[in-house]
């Protein structure tokens, strides 16, 4: 990270202060989190507990009612009257019920069943002589039990509307069922209750109803969804329900119409829900919510009491806000300290970086001031030792460097020497024993031709030694120029060269095999030589062979590439592999193979100055490989 030191060192004071504090924060706002759902939890739980009670108490008092109209003496008489008084008395059993409707509005209608469900007295003359019997709750109160209907849709001749029957038993008093007593009311006052408990845990707040086969039958917010299913619902209860029109006309299309939630589904289906807080999506409010549920004690109902996330949640958004803000708060102040303490100790700092700059722009002579006795003080002291170290060792390079340039100057001189004061002989004793072997061979015998002949040998191989030597000279002194170098094209000229210098009869059935596209970055003046070495030693070793072949090529060792001549030659002994790259070394006699043991010491020293190594692997008649590697290689 490329920030001023400044800038680093009121960073480190901002995390040193705020890194604690987030920790801190962190820690206790996943406390206060888990209190307050835990609060949640429990404020859900209240409004459950009470809502259930709630309406427990509603079903228990229309239920009492129902008992004591069922428990009438006249009642009981109208039942065991004969036909001669049952007119008489139905007038007055009537006058008697319409007590209720009158005196509460949520009391749809009374009647009297008999013992087939057909209404034998009622408040409603539209039921009157109605069978009733199609109704599961009815069916149910006939076998002698007392019966609260799930809410339901009266028949068309009650106006259709949302009911819940509250069904007694009528018994003689020698215990003999002779009918039942029925309370209709109204559903909306059940809803009522709902409606009264919304956001009361806060905003967003709800309360939602379920009867034992998962069907909404009350929701404190939302009338569209009652009567929906919560989840999918068996096809034999759907087809039970469809058939006693609970929801009249419309049973099948209500019961098809899921509106999935499925944490309340699952548990209004429960024996004996989960009591613990839940979290599901409302598709209400299009929102997760918080619940709990509770079943009644009065019917096998379970109502649920949800929040929002978003209202659940807000007083640890809260926290995080004013947490953030505080925090913010911190950050400033450290970062308004940390500038000012790092502009104070920072002063030695940017002097030692000056004089580094200034030493590094040429300026030996740069230094620090000293004085400090703190750290930096002495770091600014060892800095001021250094740059007399480094004053003094640059002063003793110059004058190492004068003094090379001079050996050079020399070298230079000695190799002009060498070149012209030792050539200049080797052509005259070439040159006069050429003379005597043209001019005056007739004067000489055999040994005498001989012996000049040899001569003339040893001044050729003398000569080649020397422009070998020169040629060594010259690779250790010259510069390197890096280019893009083709080292394929390169070995394919190398080798129409050789081919032309050849004199063997078998030259034409040398194979060479060049791989393509071998490229590097290296001085292909030094390039050429080092392939023209080994590729002239493959092609001098495999002279014997009757079948000579050579390969150009390269591997790829790890990262590493690597390039190869490989060939089927005279081979060498590994044990003398230390020797290959010596100056004048050779492995094979010379009367076997030309050469001046000089080749290979120049492929050494061209690619140890371009950074790489090389070396040979072979076996005697069996062939040689030599390697070599150029690093930082440019590929095609």
């Amino acid at each position: 990270m490329d920030w001023p030191l400044r800038a680093k060192v009121a960073a480190l004071l901002v995390i040193a202060s705020v890194l604690p504090l987030a920790i801190a924060t962190s820690v206790n706002i996943q406390k206060a989190t888990g209190r307050i759902n835990r609060n949640t939890g429990d404020v859900l739980a209240a409004r459950a507990d009470h809502l259930a009670d709630q309406l427990d108490v509603f079903n228990r008092g229309y239920q009492r009612s129902v008992d004591n109209v069922a428990r009438l003496p006249l009642v009981l008489d109208y039942y065991q009257s004969g036909p001669e008084r049952s007119d008489e008395l139905r007038a007055t059993v009537r006058t008697i019920l319409e007590v209720w409707p009158k005196g509460n509005s949520s009391v749809r209608g009374l009647a009297l069943l008999d013992l087939s469900g057909k209404v034998m007295v009622t408040t409603e003359d539209t039921l009157l002589g109605m069978d009733l019997s199609y109704h599961s709750h009815i069916r149910e109160a006939l076998n002698g039990i007392p019966v609260i209907s799930n809410v339901y849709i009266a028949e068309s001749q009650a106006g259709s509307v949302p009911t819940i029957a509250y069904l007694a038993p009528i018994f003689l008093p020698d215990r003999k069922l002779v009918g039942v007593a029925a309370f209709w009311v109204n559903a909306s006052a059940l809803w009522d209750v709902l409606k009264a408990s919304n956001e009361l845990a806060g905003p967003g707040s709800f309360a939602v109803l379920f009867d034992h086969f998962g069907v909404r039958i009350g929701h404190s917010s939302s009338d569209q969804i009652v009567f929906h299913p919560g989840g999918p619902i068996e096809p034999a209860t759907v087809k039970e329900l469809v058939a006693e029109r609970r929801f009249g006309e419309n049973t099948r299309q209500y019961l098809d119409d899921v509106m999935p939630f499925t944490e309340q589904f699952d548990r209004a289906l429960a024996e004996s829900p989960d009591l613990e807080i839940f979290r599901g999506f409302a598709p209400v409010n299009q929102t997760w919510n918080y619940g709990v549920a509770r079943r009644f004690r009065t019917v096998p109902w379970t109502v649920f009491y949800m929040v929002p996330d978003q209202t659940a949640n807000a007083k640890v958004e809260a926290m995080w806000r004013e947490n953030t803000i505080f925090t913010a708060a911190i950050m400033m102040i450290a970062l308004i300290a940390g500038l000012l303490f790092a502009s104070m100790i920072l002063r030695p700092v940017r002097l030692l970086s000056g004089a580094a700059k200034s030493i590094g722009r040429g300026d030996l002579s740069a230094r620090v001031p000293s004085g400090r006795g703190d750290e930096l003080g002495q770091l600014g002291e060892t800095f001021n030792q250094m740059a007399e170290q480094i004053e003094t060792q640059s002063i003793k390079l110059k004058q190492g460097r004068d003094e090379l340039e001079i050996a050079n100057r020399e070298l230079e001189a000695f190799s002009y020497s060498v070149s012209h004061d030792l050539r200049a002989p080797l052509r005259h004793i070439n040159g006069f024993s050429q003379v005597l072997l043209e001019d005056h061979s007739d004067k000489l015998d055999d040994t005498g031709r001989k012996y000049l002949q040899e001569v003339r040998e040893a001044s050729n191989e003398m000569a080649l030694l020397i422009d070998d030597v020169l040629k060594l000279a010259r690779v250790t002194r010259s510069d390197i120029h890096r280019e893009v170098v083709n080292l394929s094209e390169l070995a394919r000229s190398i080798v129409v060269e050789l081919k032309k210098m050849d004199d063997r009869d078998v030259a034409v059935d040398v194979v060479v095999d060049i791989e393509n596209g071998l490229s590097v970055d290296g001085d292909k003046r030094f390039l050429r030589i080092v392939l023209t070495n080994l590729l002239d030693n493959a092609w001098k070793f495999t002279s014997n062979r009757p079948e000579p072949r050579i390969v150009f090529g390269h591997e790829q060792i790890g990262e590493e590439t690597v390039y190869f001549v490989r060939d089927n030659g005279a081979g060498f002994d590994m044990t003398y592999a230390d020797k290959l790259f010596g100056t004048f070394q050779r492995l094979h006699a010379e009367s076997e193979f030309y050469g001046t043991g000089i080749g290979l010491a120049t492929v050494r020293r061209i690619i140890d100055r371009h950074g790489g190594r090389v070396w040979g692997e072979g076996k005697v008649d069996e062939g040689a490989t030599f390697y070599f590697t150029i690093p930082d290689r440019i590929q095609n």
